[in-house]
């Protein structure tokens, strides 16, 4: 009797035990593999679409949500609701593999820091939603489709606006909920302009208010070699206006100067680096 009762309770160990590593496909065609280690890291790697995820259902995300950093690589698509409620997770990285990041992702995580690469098109609704520690993001050139409360009830209050985004693509009239500042580039400072008058137009409407206060339009002006010129500072890129990196001035050595800048007369023009 004791042996059998043994063997129930090693059984019933083995069965509850989580699940460490699996497939995250979408279908049998996409190669989506996961793994996470004791400390809580969470690695997915792969060159296909992620399946979508329930929200606290009968088909939530395998690795569950006591995640405290995540890897991604290769895979082409993140799925719905696949960090939803990651409460331990405040760092991500989207790399240039990742075309779409469908609804509610993230929603309910941790949530402070976002990094968003070229190579993304579509954020999908709520994808980024209820974050109030996420204060900026900046939105690549790449992505033309931003879905309504894409951002709604998080904490941010200042996004750039990619040119590609208000030039070709869709950007829902809800998605930039709570945004106080919208950075935009000098060309399309018009059609910034227009989007901010449409919110105007939303609110007049009836509908709830998409903008906090309706938010202030900030311009840039990008140089022929991509740098960004705002606030008499210059930035790599639009990126890191909102996180106040920009670019220092130095004297360069007569020899340096020779060799990296265009001679005039007996001065040099000043770089920046």
């Amino acid at each position: 009797m004791k042996q059998i009762i043994l063997i129930l309770c090693m059984f019933f160990t083995f069965s509850s035990r989580a699940e460490t590593s699996g497939s995250c496909g979408a279908t049998e065609n996409d190669i989506c593999n996961w793994s996470l280690d004791d400390s809580g890291k969470l690695t997915i790697t792969g060159s296909g679409n992620m399946k979508d995820y329930t929200f606290n259902g009968d088909d939530d995300a395998p690795w569950g949500k006591n995640i405290s950093s995540l890897s991604i690589s290769g895979i082409t698509s993140i799925g719905a609701y696949a960090f939803q409620s990651a409460q331990n997770l405040t760092t991500v990285e989207i790399p240039s593999s990742v075309t779409s990041v469908g609804h509610d992702a993230f929603v309910y995580s941790g949530l402070t820091n976002v990094t968003l690469n070229e190579g993304l098109k579509s954020i999908d609704s709520w994808s980024f939603g209820q974050l109030p520690s996420l204060t900026q993001i900046s939105i690549p050139q790449s992505v033309t489709s931003i879905s309504y409360n894409a951002f709604a009830e998080s904490g941010i209050t200042e996004i750039v606006l990619s040119d590609n985004l208000l030039e070709n693509g869709f950007l829902n009239v809800s998605a930039l909920s709570g945004i106080q500042q919208i950075f935009c580039s000098k060309k399309n400072a018009q059609k910034c302009t227009d989007w901010l008058e449409t919110a105007h137009n939303y609110q007049s409407s009836g509908q709830p208010a998409p903008l906090k206060d309706i938010a202030t339009i900030k311009v840039f002006e990008e140089s022929s070699n991509g740098q960004i010129f705002y606030n008499n500072k210059w930035y790599k890129s639009a990126n890191d206006i909102l996180s106040g990196h920009h670019l220092k001035k130095r004297i360069y050595t007569i020899d340096e100067a020779e060799k990296l800048s265009k001679k005039s007369g007996n001065t040099f023009k000043l770089r920046y680096k």
